[in-house]
């Protein structure tokens, strides 16, 4: 497995968004995925749930209806 199909199996869109998102460089997250796979599963899935909660906060502005976040 690759950490680009890792990252979409944990819900991201690609490893350029978890690159971008979490501000971390490809290089370091393709280091991570071999050495440190739990740190660079966090990281993933922490990018997962931003995502979410974007997703969350844009359809909250569509219907007029707030959020708690």
């Amino acid at each position: 497995m690759t950490p680009s199909k890792r990252a979409k199996q944990l819900g991201c869109l690609s490893l350029r968004q978890v690159n971008r998102t979490a501000e971390v460089a490809e290089s370091t997250l393709h280091d991570w995925f071999k050495n440190k796979p739990k740190l660079f599963d966090l990281v993933c899935v922490g990018v997962s749930c931003k995502n979410i909660d974007d997703d969350i906060e844009e359809l909250a502005c569509w219907t007029g209806k707030t959020t708690n976040t």
